[in-house]
């Protein structure tokens, strides 16, 4: 059986390619040679940048051409002649297409510029693979795998470490629901995933209250990756949201996030961009210039992991010690936010292989032409993230704590009272969750008549969300999560576009 983490050393792994030159007196000499033969070719390489602009500068001639028609037609001939050249430079002498093209993804069809974007990611993983091998330095995995003894294991006695130290027991079957969660036929059942009253679910587990009840309305099938992969791919491929567990790579990386230190070491003391919220809500919002009336839930601010861990565990012994828990939800809270694309933090992806584009099409990886990244979210204990819908399929992976996911099918758009598509919040319900079943129990409004479903996700799992689907979380504790989406359905277009989205929520 596998042995226990341990908390790993804390100096020698390397993430994701960054090389580490130690000062050295060799170190000091080549710094030297290289700034005497800097300032040797300064003045040749600016007589020769003069030279340029003296020839070619369209504005320069452009300058020179008031009154006359041709001269300013040829200066902005040329003007856009060189602004091209330099373009198609730039590209040219990119690693990879930019990181916003990439994500600009869509569903045409194979992206050519971003499948050639993949077969680099390729190479570089493999240059920077042997580059640690001949160095000798580990990456933060290998390094633990080593140490561990993790990188051959069976999967069974994983299996049963990660159930006894990263969950607990998964609930039983609810009775209400016609068919067996655990054991689900081959394909989707009727009505299948089975629904509930909204305001009924709410009232039930209210969603800033982070203790589990003893029953819950969860009629998602669950998958084990051993016996039921036919299965999840059937369901995957009918476009319906499962759980899939015990995926032996899933398993790994939970065991390494939560062994002590190894994030610490992993990410280092990069400032990384975190939401900060007031209270436990977190509304998503992007506004390009200042609206009328319009107040940012929420605030941008840069916290290394190291710090953003020390707050989650302050308020998670908060949590724990107050008069009620629920005094908790007006506190500060920060949402951890870590991006992924290809060489951009491309050690995520040895960390997550399931969510590597460069590994071709697999059960996580719906269309690799149309990767999105890999978006990591460490939730504080309380963190709610507010009700909305992706444009793509996506895979959600917990690597370490506990998370309730609250679902609703794309026919339930209109009754989620979602904001309008060219509001900041556009595609969030505008439904305070935390509230709505006292607000709305008397009241005759759309959201009074949804119905959702709703699961805990636990260290291990792999939610599978089809396009469109609606998702609402509550981080029941500290937790480690990452999604990735590739790939478009169009089964639930209908939906979307009768509560007033188009064409413009793409990429969203």
């Amino acid at each position: 059986m596998p042995k226990r983490p341990t908390s790993p050393s804390a100096t020698t792994c390397t993430t994701g390619g960054s090389t580490v030159l130690h000062k050295t007196p060799i170190f000091w000499v080549l710094l030297g040679l290289l700034s005497i033969i800097l300032l040797l070719t300064l003045p040749f390489m600016y007589s020769q940048l003069e030279t340029i602009q003296r020839d070619d500068d369209p504005m320069q001639l452009l300058g020179s051409s008031v009154g006359d028609g041709w001269l300013q037609d040829e200066a902005v001939r040329r003007f856009q002649h060189h602004r091209n050249k330099r373009k198609r430079k730039h590209e040219k002498l990119q690693d990879a297409i930019p990181i916003g093209m990439a994500m600009g993804g869509g569903d045409g069809g194979d992206n050519p510029k971003f499948v050639e974007a993949i077969h680099k990611f390729a190479e570089w993983k493999h240059h920077e693979a042997k580059r640690r091998k001949k160095r000798g330095i580990p990456s933060c995995r290998e390094e633990f795998e080593e140490r561990q003894g993790y990188g051959s294991e069976n999967v069974r006695d994983l299996k049963e470490h990660v159930r006894q130290t990263l969950r607990v027991p998964d609930r039983p079957s609810p009775p209400d629901v016609p068919y067996n969660i655990y054991n689900c036929p081959d394909i989707p059942p009727r009505n299948y995933p089975y629904t509930w009253n909204t305001l009924k679910v709410l009232g039930h587990w209210n969603p800033d209250d982070t203790e589990i009840p003893p029953t819950i309305h969860q009629s998602l099938c669950v998958f084990d990756w051993e016996t039921d992969q036919d299965k999840a791919l059937a369901y995957r491929d009918m476009q319906v949201p499962f759980v899939l567990q015990n995926v032996p790579e899933v398993m790994k990386a939970s065991m390494r996030w939560t062994s002590k230190g190894y994030l610490d070491k992993l990410l280092g003391d990069e400032p990384i961009r975190n939401e900060h919220s007031l209270n436990n809500h977190f509304m998503y919002w992007k506004t390009r210039h200042p609206l009328p009336n319009f107040e940012p839930p929420t605030e941008f601010v840069k916290l290394t992991y190291p710090e953003w861990y020390q707050r989650a565990r302050h308020l998670d012994e908060k949590y724990g010690t107050t008069e009620t828990k629920l005094d908790q939800v007006n506190k500060e809270h920060w949402y951890f936010r870590l991006n992924a694309m290809l060489q951009e933090h491309g050690m995520v992806y040895e960390e997550l292989p399931f969510f590597d584009p460069s590994l071709g099409e697999t059960m996580t990886m719906v269309d690799p032409t149309q990767h999105r990244g890999i978006n990591c979210r460490f939730g504080m204990k309380g963190v709610i993230a507010e009700t909305h819908f992706d444009s793509s399929t996506n895979f959600i992976a917990l690597m370490g704590g506990q998370r309730r996911y609250i679902l609703a099918h794309p026919d339930q758009c209109i009754n989620m009272e979602l904001y309008p598509q060219h509001h900041p919040s556009g595609r969030h319900s505008s439904v305070n969750w935390s509230t709505a079943a006292e607000e709305f129990e008397h009241v005759d409004r759309p959201f009074s008549h949804g119905h959702v479903n709703e699961v805990v996700l636990q260290a291990g799992d792999l939610l599978y969300l089809p396009t469109y689907w609606f998702h609402f979380i509550v981080s029941l504790n500290m937790n480690y999560q990452c999604n990735s989406r590739s790939g478009v359905s169009h089964e639930y277009d209908g939906f979307i576009a009768d509560c007033g989205f188009g064409a413009s929520t793409k990429g969203k």
